[in-house]
């Protein structure tokens, strides 16, 4: 633990406290990630200088490197790679900017039971 690499999926007394908000924002704005009941959400919206960013974290009860690749527009994910295979997605409705990718937590479970651990997010 001596790098700084600590664990984190805490309950009510996390995220409701200054850095459990500080948290669920970086996550669900920055990167982009909002678990909602029967789907995941992918939405960064980042500038091409962050091409690369790599965040473990955990989705769906499995610890994951969530890489994100913007391209010019910064946002609209485009393709989701996970273990370098294509993971299907819907489209988002946003009526100002190409939406998010939702992805169904039952596809999500069975590609990460067969022990997929990097998921790759390229933007427009």
């Amino acid at each position: 633990m001596a790098r700084g690499e600590v664990a984190l999926d805490g309950g009510w007394r996390v995220y409701s406290s200054g850095p459990g908000l500080a948290l669920a924002l970086i996550v669900g704005r920055f990167l982009g990630l909002r678990r909602e009941s029967a789907c995941v959400v992918f939405d960064p919206v980042l500038p091409p200088a962050l091409a690369g960013l790599v965040a473990r974290l955990p989705l769906l009860g499995v610890a994951i490197e969530l890489e994100l690749q913007p391209g010019p527009l910064g946002h609209g994910p485009s393709t989701l790679l996970l273990d370098g295979e294509p993971l299907p997605f819907t489209r988002e409705a946003n009526p100002y900017r190409l939406g998010g990718a939702r992805v169904e937590n039952a596809e999500l479970q069975r590609r990460l039971a067969t022990g997929s651990r990097r998921l790759v997010v390229h933007t427009g």
